[in-house]
C-alpha cells in the first residue's frame, strides 16, 4: 500500500508494527522528495533573479547632460547580462578616455573583452563604428575600435545631439 506525496514520489505504508521493509524504502523516497522541494525553490530562485532589472551605469569622462540612457541587467547565477544605449542630447559630451561602469565586479581582469556595440551618428543603419567593451578595472570598461578608445574626439567627427552609443555583453561576476 501506498500514496503519492506533494511530489509524485510514492511513499509506501504498513501495517506492521515491526520496522518493516517499507521505513527503508521511503527513506530514498523521502530524501528524493525533499530534493525535488529543494531544487524546485532553488529554479524560482534562479527563473526570480533572472528577471531584467534597469540599471543606471556610471560614466567617468562623459557627462550624460540631457542625453538618455536606458540600462538593464540580469544575472543567473554567476552569469551577468547587461546593455545600455546612450543617445546624446546637446549637452551630452565625453571629455577624456570614456569608462563605464557594469552592476557587479568582473571574475578576470584588464583587457578582457567583456562585450561589444556601436557607436552611430544619429538613427542611421550607416555610419557606424563597431565597439568592443574591454576592461579597465574590476568593475569597469573602456570603449575600443580600431586600435583606439572612444574619447572626446568621436569617430565620426565631432559629437553631436543624436549620436548613439549602445553596448551589451555577457560576463562572469566575481
Amino acid at each position: 500500500m501506498g500514496a503519492l506525496d506533494e511530489n509524485g514520489i510514492w511513499l509506501y505504508t504498513e501495517d506492521d508494527p515491526a520496522s518493516p521493509f517499507s521505513d527503508t524504502l521511503n527513506l530514498l523516497a523521502e530524501s528524493t522528495s525533499d530534493q525535488f522541494t529543494a531544487d524546485r525553490a532553488r529554479l524560482s530562485a534562479v527563473e526570480g533573479r533572472g528577471n531584467a532589472s534597469a540599471w543606471s551605469p556610471s560614466f567617468t569622462n562623459a557627462a550624460v547632460g540631457n542625453g538618455a540612457v536606458n540600462a538593464y541587467w540580469a544575472r543567473v547565477g554567476a552569469l551577468v547580462h547587461w546593455s545600455w544605449k546612450w543617445v546624446f542630447g546637446s549637452t551630452s559630451n565625453i571629455t577624456g578616455v570614456f569608462v563605464s561602469d557594469l552592476p557587479t565586479a568582473v571574475t578576470g581582469g584588464s583587457w578582457m573583452a567583456v562585450g561589444s556595440g556601436f557607436v552611430g551618428r544619429g538613427t542611421a543603419t550607416s555610419n557606424r563604428t563597431t565597439l568592443v567593451c574591454r576592461m579597465s578595472s574590476s568593475s569597469g570598461f573602456n570603449l575600443w575600435m580600431d586600435g583606439d578608445s572612444v574619447n572626446e574626439d568621436s569617430p565620426l567627427g565631432p559629437w553631436l545631439a543624436g549620436d548613439v552609443i549602445s553596448v551589451g555583453g555577457v560576463y562572469l561576476a566575481a
